[in-house]
This record gives structure tokens, C-alpha cells and sequence, in this order.
């Protein structure tokens, strides 16, 4: 009989650690409840916004945050769950999203001009400790 466990890569490297269950696990959940929050706090914002350029509340931070959730809650799930196809798909997917917030940057610009390009410049595009490397990131 297989155990539910086998594929899951900490078991395989760190067998029945208590790292895992004390750390890891709980730290992945952490990791989660922050993700959902960062989306909804975004939605929230974007829904009341009815189409004006929202620049403040989450978004004083950071320019995506409902895809820096996503990518957190697939990173979450890396942790929490990892295998060789869930290593495969989780750079993907945090491609496809960042891939996304490129093409949506790019219509705010036409739609927002001048004001969204001076936001570019202040706020990171997911992470606000990642802020030294806001540069990289913005479209071309």
C-alpha cells in the first residue's frame, strides 16, 4: 500500500522530521493567510475604485497585489506540498502572472499616462522589500 506522503519531496529528504510538522508547515500556512489577505485587501481597493487609477491603501506598496498573493500562495504550496510537477508548474504559473502585470501595466499607461508612470516609479510591482529592484521589472 502507498503512503499518501509518497512524491512529496520533504518526506523524501527529511523523512518524518519534526522540522516538518513545527516549522515548515505552520510557516507555509503563515505564508497562505498573508497571500489571501494581500488579495483581498487589493480586490477591495480596485472594486471600490470603479475604474480610477487606485494608488493608495495596498496599493500605496505595491502595483499588483492580488498576483503577489497568487505567487505566495503557489509558493506557499511549494512548501507545503512539494513534488517534481509542482516544481515544474509553480515557475510557470509566477511567469504567466508576472507576464500578466506586464501586459496590464501597459494599459494603464495608455489609460493613466504620466500619472501611472510617476507610480511606477515610486512603487514596486509586487513586493515592497523588493523596492531596489523595481527597476528591473517595469515594461519596456
Amino acid at each position: 500500500m502507498e503512503k499518501h506522503s509518497n512524491g512529496h519531496l520533504l518526506e523524501v529528504f527529511l523523512k518524518n522530521s519534526p522540522i516538518i510538522s513545527f516549522i515548515i508547515h505552520p510557516g507555509a500556512d503563515i505564508l497562505l493567510l498573508v497571500a489571501l489577505i494581500t488579495i483581498y485587501a487589493g480586490w477591495k481597493k480596485i472594486h471600490k475604485a470603479q475604474g480610477e487609477l487606485v494608488n493608495d491603501g495596498i496599493y500605496k506598496y505595491v502595483r499588483h497585489p492580488q498576483y503577489a498573493g497568487f505567487m505566495l500562495i503557489i509558493v506557499s504550496f511549494l512548501i507545503q506540498w512539494p513534488t517534481l510537477i509542482t516544481l515544474v508548474m509553480g515557475p510557470v504559473l509566477i511567469w504567466k502572472y508576472n507576464s500578466l502585470a506586464i501586459r496590464e501595466e501597459n494599459e494603464m499607461l495608455k489609460l493613466f499616462g504620466e500619472r501611472y508612470k510617476a507610480y511606477m516609479k515610486v512603487t514596486p510591482r509586487y513586493f515592497p522589500f523588493i523596492g531596489s529592484l523595481k527597476g528591473s521589472f517595469h515594461p519596456t
